[in-house]
């Protein structure tokens, strides 16, 4: 977003809103350590939490019917292995968008990067192995498909 105010807009000052909550406070004291803008967190400021936003949801006349295992990203590279793992194993079909986006990058990455395999979007193991692995593996923690919730993405990004 940064460059695209910068070189498209010609925008050199900006603030940028983070949506982290509150109670998500591994991510938004890493995101205030950066310096490379100006960033507020309304949602820290306001103390608001998990609850308070599935509170204000619930009293909506709608219900976006979003999982606590996929988040507003389904499948995101930043999120652990288990949990992944179990997002495919509970709806396989939804490992096959994050394929198509990854065979894509490598594909455009093998003409013009001598290392392409480095063109993915995680580091580890490509999304069309770690389906393979998900359908594969013995089921995790006694059968459940309740993941812990708590904060696993090493990141900032206010997903």
């Amino acid at each position: 977003m940064r460059r695209y105010l910068e070189r498209d807009l010609k925008i050199k000052e900006h603030i940028a809103f983070i949506g982290i909550r509150y109670d998500e406070k591994k991510r938004w004291t890493k995101a205030m350590l950066t310096e490379d803008c100006f960033n507020q967190f309304p949602m820290v400021t306001d103390l608001v939490t998990k609850a308070d936003v599935l509170k204000f949801w619930s009293s909506q006349s709608f219900d976006l019917k979003t999982l606590d295992l996929y988040g507003n990203c389904d499948l995101c590279f930043l999120k652990r292995r288990r949990k992944l793992v179990e997002a495919i194993k509970r709806e396989p079909s939804r490992a096959d968008w994050w394929i198509k986006q990854e065979n894509r990058v490598f594909k455009k990455a093998e003409r013009y990067l001598t290392k392409p395999q480095n063109a993915r979007f995680r580091y580890v193991e490509k999304y069309e192995d770690l389906k393979i692995s998900a359908l594969n593996e013995q089921t995790l923690w006694d059968g459940k498909l309740d993941v812990p919730t708590s904060e696993e993405i090493d990141c900032f990004c206010g997903d």
